[in-house]
């Protein structure tokens, strides 16, 4: 969902009141005004681009505001950890827009490899600052990232039900999050697709993306543009969290600033929509019409269920949404032909 900038500052004010659907969800937090107290806190976790809409929350801000929080309180003063932790999802934006974890002030960062990194499914990656790895427990461990130090050699019945027969030591850096058993090969697929998205083809082992993110990102922000305002003179589509964009920029003519674009259509089952839609695009049939050559297997329609974002899906009252998923590899002729199909698919 989108985060709203003065909502959040004033939680971490002290002076937010707390609506009559979380006072009992955050009683024990509440003073006798109702207002959260902010050392109640102890991680922001923000969805950089959600799965069910194309908002891109203002990460770097949010960040800006825990930060300067954190260089003013101390929660624990036995702890060397922030007061408040901050951590960053965005596995809709690396790979569709430039990131820096530095001006986010995130203390995690998590990706995933598959999507518009374009890697192997199964890949990811967390970054975690070096000024706080090492204070970090691990949820998940095993030898590798957690080795013994000593066992009992001879212990004995009684002793081996107890943890004091065990020592351990947690790897400092990285290491401490990364399990024995991996798969090396997509490991380096991974590697391959994040230097074919930043340009960097220093050895030639692989090819690039010409231009690097800022121009994915420019070519996305495209046709974005482009989809999204054929489809706002669409009767029955609607454009799920459309309003956001044209409030914040009071530009009518402002498309959906990324990749995602999601909809619903008034008296239609999602589903069917987007199993309507697809069939040409799966089959390569195309309508066999001039000027719109197949394009089988490139161009990406899904549906994103409510149970995908549930709390959002709550807040807005919006079920099942269509999903168009744009990538610097799409052309102009390929959406021509999404929103030929789409308007087939809305006449009577």
């Amino acid at each position: 969902g989108i985060v709203d900038l003065k909502t959040f500052r004033s939680m971490l004010d002290g002076t937010w009141e707390v609506t009559n659907d979380l006072a009992e969800t955050v009683a024990e937090n509440l003073n006798e005004k109702r207002l959260l107290d902010p050392a109640s806190i102890a991680m922001v976790c923000v969805t950089h681009i959600p799965t069910n809409s194309g908002i891109i929350n203002p990460v770097e801000d949010i960040g800006q505001i825990v930060a300067e929080y954190n260089s003013q309180h101390k929660h624990n003063k036995h702890s060397k950890l922030p007061s408040i932790l901050y951590v960053v999802d965005a596995c809709q934006s690396v790979g569709q827009i430039p990131v820096n974890v530095q001006r986010m002030h995130a203390h995690a960062f998590t990706a995933t490899g598959r999507k518009y990194l374009r890697g192997p499914r199964g890949t990811g990656f967390l970054y975690v600052p070096k000024s706080i790895v090492n204070d970090l427990v691990p949820s998940h461990v095993d030898h590798a990232s957690t080795p013994l130090a000593w066992v009992d050699s001879e212990p004995t019945l009684e002793a081996t039900t107890k943890q004091s027969t065990l020592q351990y030591n947690y790897r400092e850096g990285a290491q401490r999050f990364e399990l024995w058993e991996s798969n090396i090969s997509t490991k380096l697929g991974l590697g391959a697709a994040i230097r074919y998205a930043l340009d960097d083809d220093k050895d030639g082992t692989v090819s690039s993306a010409p231009g690097g993110l800022q121009s994915i990102e420019g070519r996305i922000k495209l046709l974005s543009d482009y989809t999204t305002r054929h489809l706002r003179t669409m009767k029955r589509v609607e454009l799920f969290h459309d309003n956001y964009e044209l409030e914040k920029d009071g530009n009518n003519d402002i498309g959906i600033p990324c990749g995602i674009i999601t909809f619903t259509v008034k008296g239609m089952d999602a589903a069917l929509v987007k199993d309507k839609i697809m069939e040409d695009f799966a089959n390569g049939d195309a309508y066999h019409i001039e000027n719109y050559p197949s394009q089988k297997g490139r161009f990406e329609v899904s549906i994103v269920p409510s149970t995908s974002t549930p709390i959002d899906s709550k807040n807005t009252n919006v079920g099942t949404l269509v999903r168009v998923s744009l990538s610097y590899f799409n052309t102009m002729e390929e959406i021509d032909l999404f929103l030929l199909k789409l308007e087939h698919v809305l006449s009577p």
